[in-house]
């Protein structure tokens, strides 16, 4: 059973095929351990324990959650196994500004128990643009893809912009709307929270 069981561990974290039934590998894993010799009681319960795993990389609906991205050149290329989650925003900060050499960002948050480097992982650098404050880019191409603040390391805030699938988000609301670039105007009706500094400077 310990063969059993580090063989699970070593292949829990490959993620279950996008749209698949769980309950298919439930039947699974317990025709395995009961090939395996063990009795059916020992090998309900071992169904139980891995199902635990199984549990945490599928929503309510039944099937896996998995969104993919990648930095510009492809080098770097990450999953999210979990759901985005809110202030879902246009960051019009001139931190936002300057690390994306756009007019403003698009970020969303995830748990960062829930994202994974998958390839690329030495490429990955970051800068920090406050104390404790870090933002993590793709040293191959410049694209960045995350920050990380020491107040809640559990929680990062993803560019949505290096996604390569559709998170089935939608962005509801504009951030720092007083650092906005002049050359922008916002014409929808998302919430707006007028703060920070005046375009032009830094706080």
């Amino acid at each position: 059973m310990g063969r059993i069981l580090t063989r699970i561990g070593r292949t829990q974290r490959r993620p279950i095929a996008e749209g698949s039934d769980p309950c298919a590998y439930s039947s699974i894993r317990l025709d395995l351990a009961v090939w395996h010799g063990l009795n059916s009681t020992t090998a309900a319960q071992l169904s139980d324990t891995i199902s635990v795993v199984v549990a945490s990389l599928v929503g309510s609906t039944g099937t896996a959650k998995m969104l993919r991205g990648a930095c510009a050149c492809g080098h770097i290329a990450y999953e999210i196994r979990g759901e985005l989650f809110g202030p879902i925003n246009y960051c019009h900060c001139w931190r936002c500004r300057k690390h994306s050499g756009s007019s403003f960002g698009t970020t969303a948050s995830v748990l960062a128990s829930q994202f994974f480097v998958v390839s690329g992982q030495a490429l990955l650098s970051h800068w920090t643009s406050s104390p404790g404050v870090h933002r993590h880019f793709a040293s191959c191409c410049g694209s960045p893809i995350y920050k990380l603040d020491e107040t809640d390391p559990s929680v990062l805030r993803l560019r949505l912009g290096t996604l390569d699938n559709d998170p089935g988000v939608k962005v509801e609301m504009h951030f720092m709307v007083a650092s906005k670039a002049p050359w922008v105007s916002i014409d929808d009706d998302l919430p707006q929270e007028v703060c920070g500094p005046p375009f032009g400077t830094k706080d």
